[in-house]
């Protein structure tokens, strides 16, 4: 989940970068790009929270000590 994470946060940035330096032949048309660059941080911060929500069910059922 974590490298996920980071998957996101570095490597579509990075990429957004490289395909600007491109030649526009080469690269994907930016509004397609920036749709699918909209997608994958929805889709990251999906995971994250759904990864919240689970540390968050975990705790409710956890017992605290008498």
């Amino acid at each position: 989940m974590f490298a996920l994470l980071l998957f996101y946060l570095f490597f579509i940035p990075m990429m957004h970068y490289l395909l600007l330096f491109l030649p526009p032949s080469t690269s994907l048309s930016l509004p397609v790009f920036f749709s699918l660059e909209v997608l994958s941080w929805e889709i990251c911060l999906m995971l994250l929270f759904i990864h919240l929500y689970s540390h968050l069910a975990d705790l409710s059922t956890m017992q605290l000590p008498n």
